[in-house]
């Protein structure tokens, strides 16, 4: 927990915050809400990245059975 604290001090230090304040329910939804879509972003462009490189490997083997029919022909 201590180190979890820490984060918060160099935190509020970076942004130079120089008081707390406390978060009521909405806000906390808000920030959920916000974190949710952040979330599903980052799940698309980490699906659309595993399907470029299986797409890659496709593609390179097509072209090494290409080639490698041409150079049997």
């Amino acid at each position: 927990m201590l180190t979890l604290e820490n984060k918060y001090i160099d935190i509020a230090e970076a942004f130079q915050i120089q008081c707390a304040r406390e978060i009521n329910n909405q806000e906390i939804e808000n920030i959920k809400s916000e974190l949710n879509k952040v979330e599903a972003y980052y799940a698309q462009i980490e699906t659309q990245i595993r399907q470029t490189s299986t797409e890659k490997i496709a593609t390179e083997k097509t072209s090494y059975l290409i080639n490698y029919m041409n150079a049997v022909a």
